[in-house]
């Protein structure tokens, strides 16, 4: 049996109040994540009270001969929750992960969850090099996901 594990989308969670501008580039972008696979699944993470929101966007980066073109995949409105990570691990009690994932722009599947209960969502990325996780921040202080890839990955 092989086991698919959850890694970090970053590996130091983002802090941005707006979302970073992506526009097409002569190099890789450093945050960008090889694409191996079909779908990604995540769930998206955070510091910041019960019921704070931020917004995500998960971007496919394609190449085109010498110039790297962004699209935007998906926008989604997270809303974190009571479920926490734990003391001295990877994710801290003070990050908490999302109860509601809501789609903004793009595509996505957004399973239903309980209240207080993890939610992912679904994103398709095949056809793209390479994808990135960007964020904009409400009130909380940084937010990150852990992604759930179809193939393998390397970060």
């Amino acid at each position: 049996m092989t086991r698919r594990s959850f890694l970090k989308a970053l590996s130091t969670s983002a802090t941005d109040t707006s979302f970073p501008s992506r526009i097409p580039t002569a190099t890789r972008p450093s945050t960008a994540i090889e694409n191996q696979g079909d779908t990604l699944t995540f769930a998206p993470y955070g510091e910041a009270a019960n019921d704070d929101t931020f917004d995500l966007r998960v971007i496919g980066w394609s190449i085109r001969k010498d110039i790297w073109i962004p699209t935007v995949i998906c926008q989604l409105a997270c809303t974190h929750c009571t479920a926490v990570g734990l003391a001295n691990r990877d994710i801290v009690a003070a990050e908490r992960f999302c109860d509601a994932i809501t789609l903004t722009n793009g595509i996505a599947v957004l399973p239903s969850v309980p209240a207080n209960t993890i939610a992912t969502a679904t994103v398709d990325i095949e056809g793209f090099d390479f994808f990135e996780f960007t964020f904009d921040l409400g009130a909380g202080a940084n937010a990150n996901a852990l992604i759930l890839p179809s193939g393998e990955y390397s970060l």
